[in-house]
Order: C-alpha cells, then sequence, then structure tokens
C-alpha cells in the first residue's frame, strides 16, 4: 500500500478541492476601499466599482474578463484577485457622474486602497478622470520586502535579473561548493527559492534555483526576505516571486532587449599567461628557450621560479620516460614537444551575448472549427532568453558559459468567473563543472556530490582565477581538472481560477518539474589514433589538449618537472529528478475587515541518483565514491490564515502545517556500531564477481545498496511540523509605519544527508532518512517614514534562529576497525542584523534608492563529533567550540538614475533630441573587515589585527529613448567598473609571491622603517611587491556592453 499513499492523497486533494472550496490562494492583490458623497460624505450603497482598463507598456486596453463589486450599505467595496499590474477603476451609479482613477498599480499580495468620492451629476455632468498617486509607504505590509517592476530592473547597469537582485538589502549573490545562488540575510543557497507563476525552479537534489530569468516576461518581481506568511512553505530565508506578464488580446507586443561587449577583451588586468609575452614563454619558448637563464641579468629579467632552467640545448633538461632507452630528442624537437604540451590556448576571442525577447498577442486560430472558440478566448506569451559569455581563463574544455530558456504561457478565459493558464519553460546550462565536492559547510561526507558550475558573475570569475592561481599555477595548462557539466530545467503548470462571488475565489494548481544533471569528464581515449602525436619519430601523448587518459586522475607532470598536464578529480553523474505537485487555494473576504485564505497541497519527488568520482589512473566504480539510488519523497502543507484589516492596524495571523515522508527506512547505530556495516565490505563486496572497482562488480554491489544485508533499520517516520506566523503593520500616519512579524519556518534536509551512502574498508557514512527538518524562528522590527512628498526611509532589525542544522557523528569501536558515520541535527546558527533603506522612487528628473545592512552571525554545535567505545578515548574527547562569531563584513549600494522628461529640449524631425536620455549609476561598497595576522598565537592579547582593504565600485548605464509611432526603440551605453579599480585577489598568489608581499608591507603594529599603515590588499604602494605573476591578482576591468531595447 506504500508505493499508492501518495496517489491517494492527490485524490482526497482533488475530491476536497471540488466539494469543498473553502477549504482551498492565488498570490494577486485586491482593491477595496468606500465610495462617499463628496457633498454629504455619507456612504453610497450599489456603487458599480469596475477595472475596465489594463495598461501595457504604457499603452490603455479593454480588460477582459471585467472585475468589479457593489459597495454594500457602508459604502465599502472589495475586488478580488486583481493580477498585478496597471489599471483604470470605474465608480459609476445613477445619479453621479462617472468617476476613473487611472493607472492603478496592484501588487501581488497587496490591498491597495482607494477611497472614492461622487459627485451628483446635477452638480457637475462630465465624467472625472483622476491620475492614481502611487504609494510611497505601503500600509498593509509588514515585513521586509520589494516589489520590482520590470522598469526598475532594465534602468540599472546590469545584464542579469539574478545580479539586481543581489544588490538589494540583505541579499547576496554568491558562487561556492554548494552553488551559485542567493544568499538572504545569512541563509544558505537552499533555504531561497525561485518561483514562476508559483512553480518552483529549484532543483530537488542540489537544491539550487535556476536563476537566469528572462526579464521582458516579467511583470513584476517580489522579493521577500523577512517573514513570510504561512501560505508560503518549504523555504527558511528567501523567495523570489516572479509574475509574469499576459498577453492583451487587442494587440501584439513585442520586446527585445541585447547586449554585447567588443571582443578579445579580457576578464583581468594585465599580460595575457598564454601569449608570446608572458614570462613563461619568454623562458621556455622564447629569448632564453635554448640556453636558459645563464647570467644575473637573465635570473633579474625572468620569475625566480623558473631560475633553475638552463635551456633545451643542455643535454640533461627534460625528462621522456616514454621514449625508447637510447632514444634522444633533439633541442629542437625538445622545444617542439614543449609547446605542444603547453598550449597557447585561445580563449576569451568572442564577444559576451546576453539576448532577451519576449512576444505576447490574442493567440491565433479563433477561425479554426472546433478550438475556435477557445482560440478566441486565449491570449499568450512567448519568451527566449540566451547568454553565451567567455570565461576568463582556459580552466577546461569549454570555453563559454551558455545559457538559454524559452518560456510559454497561456491565459485563457473560460467563462466570466472561470479562468484557465498554462506555463511553462524550458532551460539549459552548458559549462564546466567547478571542481570541487559539496559538502555543505564541511558536515557532508561524500566527494560524489559536485553542484557548481563556472559562470561569468564578478564571483564565479574569482573562482576561475583561483584555478590558475595559488598553488594551482602549476596546473594552469592542465584543462583536464574540470568537467564538462550540463542540465537542464523543464517545468510546466496549470492553474484554474474560479470566482465563486464578488468575495470568495478559489484555485486548482498542478505543477510539474524535471530537472537533469550531467557530469562527463574531459578524458583522452588512448586506443584513438589521435590522441598520439608523433616528433622525431617517437610516439607521445596529446596532452593536455584531448583530456587526461583514460579519464585518469592521477597527476602527470611535464618533462622538466614543472607544470601538471593531466590529472584531478574526475567526475561522472547521470542523475536526474522529477517532481508533480497539486495545491488548491481558497480566498473569502468576510466583512470588510478580514480577508481569509487557506490552502493544501501535496508533492511528490522522484530523485533518481547516479554519479561519482575515482581516485585511479581510469575510470573506476569504487564503493566510498559513487552514490546509486532512487527515492520518492512526499511533502504535504496545508495553511490558514486571516488578514485582517483595520484604519490603525493590519494584520496577517497564520499557521501551517508541514509534513515530510523521506519513503525510506532508517538505520540503527549505536556504541560499537553493528558488525555487520564492516562486513558488508570487507565479507560480501570484496567476494562478489568480477575485479575490484570494476564496473561487473559495482552493477552486482549496488543494486544491494536498497537493503544491505544485515544492517539494522528502522522504520520509515514522519515528520509534522506546525509554524505560526504572525506580522502587523500599524501605521501611525498617512506617512509613517511601525510594522513586526514573526514566524517558524521549516526546510526538509539537504537530500545527500537523507539518501547518499558511503561504504569503506573498515567505515560507512550512513544517511539518515529521519532526520530532523531544519527550522527557522525569525523575529523582525521595522520602521518607514515618508517625507518631502517621494522621499522614503526605512530601517529594519532582524534576529534569525537557525536550529536542527546537520552534524556529522562517528560511532568508533574499539579497533578502529568499524567507524560509522551518521547525520545528527545538532548545529546550529544565530543571525542578526540591522538593514536601512531610503529612496526616491518617484520623479520627473532624478530618482534614486539607497541601501545598507549590517549582519552578524554565530554558529556552533551542540553535539559530539565523535562517540567512541573506547572509555579512555572517549574521556579526551572533548566538545567542539559551541560558539564561533563571525567578522561583519557590512555592505551600501546606491543607484542615482537621471532623466530627462520626454518634451525637453529642441525638436529634430519633430522629435525632442535631449528628452529621453538615461544616466544610472550603481555604487557598491562593502567593509573589508579584518585579519589576523600571527593565527599561531595563541594568547589573545598577543594577536595582531590587520585591516583589509574595503571593496567598492562604480557601474554605469547610459541610454537614449527613441519614441516613434506604434514601437520605441532605445540605444544602451554599460560600463561595469567605470573607474577600471584594479583590486587585488591575494589569496591567488603563488607561494613566492605571497611571502615577498607580506615582508614587504609596512603594518602599525611593526617597528622602525616597518612601520606603517598599510591594510591587507593594497598593492600601489611604491614598497610594495606583489611579483610578476598578476594574471589571476587583478580581475573583472571596465567591461563595456553596448545594447539596443525595442518595444512594439
Amino acid at each position: 500500500m506504500k508505493k499508492f499513499y501518495f496517489f491517494y492523497c492527490l485524490l482526497l486533494l482533488s475530491f476536497i478541492s471540488l466539494l469543498c472550496p473553502e477549504l482551498l490562494y492565488s498570490g494577486n492583490g485586491k482593491i477595496s476601499g468606500r465610495v462617499t458623497d463628496s457633498q454629504t460624505n455619507e456612504p453610497l450603497i450599489g456603487v458599480t466599482v469596475m477595472i475596465d482598463t489594463v495598461w501595457v507598456s504604457g499603452h490603455p486596453y479593454a480588460q477582459n474578463p471585467k472585475l468589479g463589486a457593489v459597495t454594500n450599505e457602508n459604502g465599502y467595496f472589495a475586488i478580488l484577485n486583481v493580477p498585478p499590474g496597471f489599471y483604470n477603476v470605474k465608480a459609476s451609479m445613477v445619479g453621479y457622474s462617472t468617476y476613473t482613477k487611472a493607472k492603478v498599480q496592484v501588487d501581488a499580495d497587496r490591498t491597495i486602497t482607494l477611497n472614492i468620492k461622487l459627485t451628483p451629476s446635477s452638480v457637475q455632468m462630465d465624467a472625472i478622470v483622476v491620475t492614481y498617486e502611487r504609494e510611497v509607504i505601503k500600509p498593509d505590509v509588514a515585513s521586509t520586502q520589494e516589489v520590482i517592476q520590470t522598469a526598475r530592473i532594465a534602468e540599472v547597469p546590469i545584464v542579469r535579473v539574478d545580479e539586481f537582485v543581489g544588490n538589494l538589502k540583505g541579499i547576496e549573490l554568491v558562487d561556492n561548493n554548494e552553488g551559485h545562488g542567493l544568499s538572504v540575510r545569512g541563509g544558505a543557497i537552499r533555504e531561497t527559492d525561485i518561483r514562476i507563476e508559483g512553480i518552483s525552479l529549484q532543483d530537488p537534489r542540489s537544491e539550487n534555483s535556476y536563476l537566469s530569468l528572462n526579464s521582458t516576461t516579467i511583470q513584476e518581481l517580489q522579493v521577500l526576505t523577512g517573514g513570510f506568511q504561512a501560505k508560503y512553505g518549504g523555504i527558511q530565508s528567501g523567495l523570489l516571486n516572479v509574475v509574469t506578464k499576459e498577453g492583451n488580446r487587442d494587440k501584439y507586443n513585442f520586446a527585445l532587449k541585447v547586449d554585447i561587449t567588443p571582443t578579445a577583451k579580457k576578464k583581468f588586468f594585465g599580460t595575457d599567461p598564454y601569449s608570446n609575452e608572458s614570462p613563461i614563454y619568454q623562458v621556455f619558448a622564447g629569448k632564453y628557450a635554448m640556453n636558459g637563464i645563464k647570467t644575473k641579468e637573465d635570473s633579474l629579467a625572468v620569475p625566480p621560479e623558473f631560475w633553475g632552467f638552463k635551456g633545451w640545448n643542455d643535454p640533461s633538461t627534460g625528462n621522456y620516460p616514454d621514449l625508447p632507452k637510447d632514444a634522444k630528442l633533439t633541442p629542437e624537437q625538445k622545444l617542439q614537444l614543449w609547446k605542444l604540451r603547453h598550449p597557447q590556448y585561445s580563449y576569451g576571442k568572442k564577444p559576451d551575448i546576453y539576448i532577451e525577447t519576449s512576444l505576447s498577442g490574442p493567440l491565433p486560430g479563433g477561425e479554426l472549427p472546433l478550438l475556435g472558440e477557445y482560440f478566441r478566448n486565449t491570449t499568450f506569451l512567448l519568451g527566449f532568453k540566451y547568454e553565451n559569455s567567455q570565461f576568463a581563463f582556459p580552466v577546461g574544455p569549454r570555453d563559454s558559459y551558455i545559457d538559454w530558456n524559452t518560456q510559454l504561457k497561456l491565459t485563457s478565459v473560460l467563462s466570466p468567473n472561470m479562468r484557465l493558464s498554462v506555463d511553462g519553460m524550458y532551460a539549459k546550462i552548458s559549462s564546466l563543472n567547478e571542481g570541487s565536492a559539496t559538502n555543505y559547510g564541511g558536515t557532508l561526507v561524500d566527494p560524489s556530490s559536485s553542484f557548481n558550475f563556472i559562470s561569468n558573475s564578478e564571483p564565479s570569475v574569482k573562482r576561475q582565477a583561483a584555478l590558475i592561481g595559488s598553488d594551482n599555477f602549476y596546473r594552469m595548462f592542465n584543462k583536464s581538472r574540470l568537467q564538462y557539466y550540463d542540465q537542464r530545467y523543464i517545468i510546466g503548470g496549470v492553474k484554474f481560477t474560479h470566482t465563486l462571488s464578488a468575495s470568495s475565489f478559489y484555485t486548482v494548481n498542478l505543477h510539474f518539474g524535471y530537472t537533469d544533471h550531467e557530469l562527463r569528464p574531459f578524458s583522452l581515449d588512448t586506443t584513438k589514433p589521435d590522441a598520439w602525436i608523433t616528433i622525431g619519430g617517437y610516439r607521445f601523448l596529446n596532452v593536455p589538449n584531448g583530456g587526461t587518459p583514460n579519464a585518469s586522475t592521477n597527476w602527470a607532470t611535464d618533462e622538466l618537472n614543472m607544470f601538471w598536464l593531466y590529472g584531478g578529480t574526475q567526475r561522472d553523474d547521470s542523475s536526474y529528478s522529477w517532481t508533480v505537485q497539486l495545491s488548491s487555494d481558497f480566498t473569502s473576504q468576510l466583512g470588510e475587515h478580514n480577508q481569509f485564505e487557506a490552502g493544501i497541497s501535496a508533492k511528490l519527488t522522484y530523485l533518481y541518483t547516479y554519479g561519482g568520482t575515482w581516485l585511479q589512473s581510469e575510470r573506476m566504480w569504487t564503493t566510498d565514491t559513487w552514490q546509486y539510488y532512487k527515492v520518492t519523497p512526499i511533502e504535504l502543507g496545508a495553511y490558514l490564515q486571516d488578514k485582517i484589516e483595520f484604519e490603525g492596524m493590519i494584520a496577517n495571523a497564520g499557521v501551517r502545517l508541514d509534513i515530510f515522508d523521506p519513503n525510506k527506512k532508517g538505520f540503527i547505530v549505536t556504541n560499537p556500531p553493528d558488525q555487520s556495516y564492516s562486513d558488508f565490505y570487507n565479507k560480501i563486496y570484496m567476494s562478489l564477481p568480477g575485479a575490484w572497482g570494476s564496473y561487473e562488480r559495482w552493477q552486482i554491489y549496488k543494486d544491494m545498496l536498497e537493503n544491505p544485508p544485515n544492517w539494522p533499520r528502522e522504520k520509515n517516520k514522519l515528520q509534522a511540523q506546525i509554524s505560526p506566523r504572525l506580522s502587523v503593520s500599524f501605521p501611525i500616519t498617512t506617512e509613517s509605519k511601525l510594522y513586526f512579524n514573526y514566524g517558524h519556518f521549516y526546510q526538509r534536509a539537504p537530500v545527500s544527508f537523507l539518501y547518499n551512502l558511503n561504504v569503506y574498508p573498515s567505515a560507512v557514512t550512513l544517511p539518515n532518512p529521519n532526520l530532523s527538518m531544519g527550522r527557522t524562528v525569525s523575529y523582525e522590527f521595522g520602521y518607514e517614514q515618508q517625507f518631502l512628498e517621494n522621499f522614503l526611509f526605512n530601517v529594519a532589525f532582524y534576529y534569525k534562529d537557525f536550529r536542527n542544522q546537520p552534524l556529522s557523528q562517528s560511532y568508533i569501536n574499539y579497533y578502529h576497525d568499524n567507524i560509522v558515520t551518521t547525520y545528527v541535527p545538532d548545529k546550529y546558527k544565530d543571525v542578526r542584523g540591522v538593514e536601512l533603506r531610503f529612496e526616491r522612487t518617484f520623479g520627473k528628473w532624478i530618482t534614486f534608492w539607497a541601501n545598507y545592512d549590517y549582519m552578524l552571525q554565530s554558529y556552533g554545535q551542540s553535539g559530539l563529533q565523535k562517540i567512541y567505545e573506547n572509555k579512555l578515548e572517549a574521556s579526551d574527547e572533548r566538545r567542539s567550540a559551541n560558539l564561533t562569531t563571525t567578522i561583519p563584513l557590512p555592505r551600501a549600494h546606491i543607484n542615482v538614475n537621471l532623466r530627462t522628461p520626454s518634451d525637453w529640449g529642441p525638436k529634430l524631425f519633430d522629435m525632442n533630441i535631449l528628452g529621453d536620455i538615461y544616466v544610472n549609476f550603481l555604487f557598491k561598497w562593502q567593509d573589508g573587515g579584518e585579519m589576523l595576522w600571527n593565527p599561531q598565537e595563541s594568547d589573545i592579547k598577543k594577536q595582531q589585527w590587520l585591516d583589509i582593504v574595503d571593496y567598492y565600485n562604480l557601474d554605469m548605464r547610459a541610454s537614449k529613448l527613441f519614441k516613434f509611432t506604434g514601437y520605441n526603440v532605445e540605444v544602451v551605453l554599460t560600463v561595469q567598473n567605470l573607474l577600471n579599480q584594479k583590486r587585488l585577489e591575494v589569496g591567488n598568489m603563488t607561494r613566492n609571491q605571497l611571502d615577498n608581499y607580506k615582508s614587504s608591507l609596512k603594518l602599525p603594529f611593526n617597528e622602525g622603517d616597518k612601520k606603517g599603515d598599510d591594510k591587507w590588499g593594497e598593492w600601489d604602494k611604491s614598497h610594495i611587491d606583489i611579483g610578476w605573476w598578476q594574471a589571476p591578482l587583478f580581475l573583472n576591468p571596465r567591461r563595456v556592453l553596448l545594447g539596443v531595447r525595442i518595444d512594439l
């Protein structure tokens, strides 16, 4: 019966959604208010309030279907389920002039208040049209969130939506071994989700969200970093809700956004390390190649790392184990071979290209039989995004990062009160694996999982540089360290909305997602002819150009025993997953003060994981480095919440229930561990048919992993957690408010902790399917003040308590020949901070926003990492430090947008040539913090701390908009790192460079002529020695992009 459990849940959910819609949410907004007589101020009963016009790209179109309500005895009305956008709201009643409020902005999850005064028609016969004044203070928002329109994203000097989001307060775009994603208020990448029309873009295995959003398809981006309402589950830190545009039934709309960089633009300062000008080629293939470093003048001219080179003419130069015993190469042949094995890679020669486009409008085919009626009532949105950006350095078998996706949205009006929307996306990333295993801060004991890939964001360029910097300098020619990385996201959703009355509606949603994750090594097949090169009649492996021979992980150096040509960790992965989620939500306006919402959901995930690595001279399947499993976890959710709205207080109170079923039995671990754990490898695996590490033996072994012989098991356990949520806003005046929110947020543990299993000769690392769900308890208090009409100041204080974080815990028997490691929920983390925001988002000539955030993190563990059978060892075991506090690194961003009005300046060819000019500056700053200069010093009083250079950067965007009849064209110039600042990446120095750099600094705690005010990271003083290897030290120079925007 177990395998039918989820489908029973789906059947029950469907039954409830049909029979009991009152138990069933949508992310749309609400317009409410009162209508009164302008002369008597008495409420008007029976006034028809309608949304009759929608604004698309600055043009008005008839709203279909029309949304509306009729005022009650108190003159009150409420229009529910209004999609985000701009609308005209019309109020009409016999005996009164019609009143229209134009361009009313509606946001997701918001209540927009419109209080309307109607004038008796005997006083004024003409209709009244008033333009809506957009809110500065949003009285019903009781948490930190930002609602961002497409125009705001477009005006900033960035080319990707995720880069824009990373500049918002409390959010950081990070790149580490967990992946590439957004960290919200100190949370992990996996704790923030991105959802398009409610459909999650999160890969269930890595729990990284797909970030490459098409801005031309976005109507509104809702960024939540504070307390979430009860309807949002499965996340602990942040949420990006993406509302896409809908097609218009009266007109086709087309948008195109293109940005391109000039060709051959480097992403680093200084000499190309693979060019003839590089000291490497000067020494081994240029001026010093034949005779080497002979004189003092020679040694002064070349790096000290190469002083021992004697030249190719020297008979002792070069070690060639592939040659027959008495064979020799001539100096010219040795030079030829060196050049072939140390290629002058061609990279970064092509432009970076960014294309986003969309087309929307009525769906063609209205004249067709049978389906014509459906087509006539359906609109579509079709989007396409493409990025092809060159890598900063030749660190792997691919030269560029390619990311593309296509979107389709169909919106159908089935009847005046029924609506159906269908959404889908196909996305693909082609890149390189970042190279390191994903270990979740060192907790995960498993080398097989690797979820990060190289892109060309600023953090990713730094990681590329690290692959040829520091100790990796000698691996600069080895492209086989990184693997081909390909990932696909396929998502889809169907949403049915049924309006039951003017005060209630429900939705039924069916979502589907598929993700696959492919890694494959850059491998040289030595059986093929092109795997070899011939020089002087002798064969040599075609490395590094062809990859690592037979996927070998063994390192191999060149003939000088200097540069590594191939080898390093290799990975193979063919994992995939799919999810199906069914949910229903119900919203009802109960009287004037309560908006009630409820919903339930059921989600089934299928995970097929098959991947690993090896530590041998060719691809092998070993028990400790490969993963294989198929699992189907189930997640259920339900919530109730009530939005309580009074003039002086708006509260949202709710409760959420989350249920997680890992659908897998756990393992019992005792002290000492059960002998069957070590026997699985020593007695069972070692006796299986086939050779050790062979695919034949692996095929038999992997089928035993579901239920290893004799291992003690425990029952599959369901987890159920209840999360209270409360947010309260107190509008003190129309220009100020206080707000507070509190909530519990639960998220299942990462898949790798729940299901990954590693078996060693005398140890095992067990998954823990019953690992407690991660919990965050969050508190936030904020204040907003409006002044000088359009200026807004906001301050928010927050505290987040993370509990039930995984900790690896090892049980060790007396003789250390049976060690069992598992995971327990004994790690914790506290995050507290303050955020400031100051902005002017409306203005004719100038708008701006600025933010500042200060965050402090503490983390630790409450349990032991090692538990010994031997009591003497156990008594020596000490608990790790319970608390570690990080050094705070405050950040600030300032964005200033200057523009000229459309009708400003002289005209040429009936066009204001100085009108619609935009110049935007984005300034970033981050405190560098400080470093411990003498970490070996245990006496705190003698420890010396050194300031680190702060980070700051200025980007610019300038454009001119040309308005023609029926379409607009904007020409754009984007300049990133406008001041062309050089920032030193000290961590990428070679050992010699680092030693020389440290000794050249003049520090505050030094004596004599070595005393000074230098900071860690400073470089532009005459006495500071940074050495010769500078390509990985100075990154992201000034970058110019030329662009065009077209809107039809």
